[in-house]
């Protein structure tokens, strides 16, 4: 449904340090498509440059706009005609954003032979600052003893604010490994939004004050904004279909398996949503199940508007808005018996004048305009329609064991009880990210009638998950248990060095089998092997 409306377009490109001011009527074409985690738009405008014909008109852009350095736009739009149910300062949409891909076309004249260029038509696509910055963000790294928002402001550009009250963001936790490699293709942006939404929230922008927070339930921008019936042109009630599966967390943890199911009305036996989870800690199963619940909420019915002219109350996602019975709406319509608020806003305006046509007049332009709303019912929660991709773990890394017990040189072995799980734990170095972290001190592949923990030093793979670790294996042999391959042996080393030791020895000395143990404690040494037809016993002290 398209307007005619006479609009001021404020409109400023920054580039190679240099503000560059639009006039509006060199606009022709503008989009934006807000929604409440952030924008994208585009804006065209044209450039007129007649110095090479002796004219007075300069291009300020035509050099600058190939410097491939950042580019940013600020665009302030308002109508210069409002209708008279309008407040009397009508407040104006403002977005800043950075460029994502820019064009220019060279508009050249046929009155002579050198066919000069006298206009370009410049345009502009650009998104809200975090997501265009984010966006090719792909960070591994891992942070330790950080908030959900510690991470995000060590990752945000100086034009990117992020704030949140939000307890799942301000809780510090013991480790955030962000496994997000460029050729996974999954970047910084997908990892916030998908793990806030996980979590029952979103990233939410704040077009009042250009910010971002982290949000479990967006609270709507008060106060609520009023629209009058002869704005909107046409109105569409949408119902979201119904959920018809339960979601259940499956707690595989051997020692207290459990299956939690979230009630949800209009379920149907048998379907299920499931995710699996593996964790002694009550506490966290009941956290993830309430996550999960959270997360299959239902929707509700929203109604999609189309304006036959530029509303009287400016709106943009996360404003509130209401639709009295006494404002020209029909009393029997559900815009009335609902409260709303805004969810997304796209903005499409064209001008009628050409590609070269001449100026219109200071200050405004009139554009052919095609704008509408998404509404959502005010008792919704947060729920965003925005597609990201959602991070893959575990990552793997290498680290090396680390233990407080004994002397450094010592190849003691640690232990640790977690005070939160009661999780016995062991700390692992990873010299890439100069941090370390806690894996459960677990058998592995030794099996339960074998304990032979990980001891001091020792290189060893590890599965990183978002904010778990675990050890895979380990990856070197410790000092003096290698043997040469002549003798096909193999061996058992303990003790803490190589002044206090025990080692088992199995070798093959002329095909014949030869079993030996050396017990060494200082000067003390204690020799037992059983070789052919022999069986030696020694006991010697080194006075050396």
């Amino acid at each position: 449904m398209k307007f005619d409306e006479l609009l001021k377009i404020e409109l400023t490109v920054t580039l190679a340090g240099a503000a560059h001011e639009i006039p509006a009527e060199d606009v022709r074409r503008l989009e934006l498509d807000l929604h409440q985690s952030g924008f994208e738009g585009v804006v065209e405008f044209v450039a007129r440059d007649d110095t090479s014909q002796g004219g007075r008109y300069e291009d300020a852009l035509k050099e600058v706009f190939f410097d491939t350095g950042e580019l940013s736009v600020e665009l302030s739009v308002v109508p210069v005609r409002v209708a008279g149910e309008a407040p009397s300062t009508f407040e104006p949409l403002v977005v800043r954003g950075r460029a994502t891909h820019r064009t220019v076309h060279e508009e050249a004249t046929d009155w002579s032979a050198e066919q000069p260029l006298l206009w370009r038509r410049y345009r502009i696509e650009f998104q809200d600052p975090a997501r265009a910055a984010w966006r090719q963000h792909f960070p591994c790294d891992l942070l330790t003893d950080k908030s959900l928002l510690e991470v995000v402001e060590a990752q945000a550009p100086p034009d990117v604010s992020v704030a949140s009250s939000w307890s799942v963001a301000t809780t510090t936790r013991r480790q955030w490994f962000l496994h997000l490699p460029g050729s996974a293709g999954v970047s910084f942006y997908d990892f916030l939004c998908w793990y806030a939404e996980a979590r029952g929230g979103a990233l939410a922008y704040d077009y009042t004050d250009q910010s971002y927070r982290v949000v479990d339930v967006l609270a709507g921008i008060e106060p609520a904004r009023a629209l009058f019936g002869d704005d909107v042109g046409a109105v569409a009630l949408s119902v979201p279909e119904p959920g018809r599966a339960r979601p259940r967390l499956r707690n595989s943890y051997a020692n207290a398996a459990e299956t939690v199911t979230a009630e949800r009305t209009g379920a149907s036996a048998p379907l299920a949503c499931d995710e699996l989870l593996r964790t002694p800690v009550a506490e966290e199963q009941a956290a993830r199940a309430e996550e999960q619940r959270l997360r299959h909420e239902q929707l509700r019915p929203r109604a999609h508007l189309r304006f036959r002219r530029y509303p009287s109350a400016q709106l943009v996602p996360g404003a509130l808005v209401s639709c009295p019975a006494g404002a020209r709406f029909a009393k029997n319509s559900r815009l009335v018996a609902s409260s709303w608020i805004v969810r997304s806003l796209r903005l499409e305006a064209r001008s009628e004048a050409g590609a070269t046509g001449g100026r219109l007049g200071p200050g405004a332009v009139p554009l052919q305009v095609e704008l509408s709303a998404v509404l959502a019912d005010v008792e919704e929660r947060f729920a965003t329609d925005l597609e990201y991709v959602a991070p893959r773990y575990p990552g793997f890394v290498e680290g090396v064991v680390v233990s407080r017990q004994g002397e450094e040189t010592d190849k003691t072995w640690d232990v640790t009880q977690c005070e939160t799980t009661a999780i016995d734990e062991v700390e692992v170095n990873v010299p890439l990210f100069d941090a370390s972290v806690f894996a459960p001190a677990e058998p592995g592949t030794v099996g339960a009638n074998v304990y032979l923990p990980h001891c001091r030093g020792a290189r060893v793979l590890l599965a990183l998950d978002l904010d778990t670790a675990s050890i895979v294996r380990t990856l070197s042999w410790r000092e003096g248990a290698a043997l040469p391959k002549e003798g096909q042996g193999e061996r058992l080393v303990f003790g803490k060095s190589e002044e206090s030791f025990t080692k088992l020895t199995h070798v093959y000395d002329d095909d014949a089998p030869v079993f030996g143990v050396v017990r060494v404690n200082d000067k003390d040494r204690v020799a037992l092997t059983l070789s052919e037809g022999k069986l030696v016993i020694g006991v010697a002290e080194d006075t050396g």
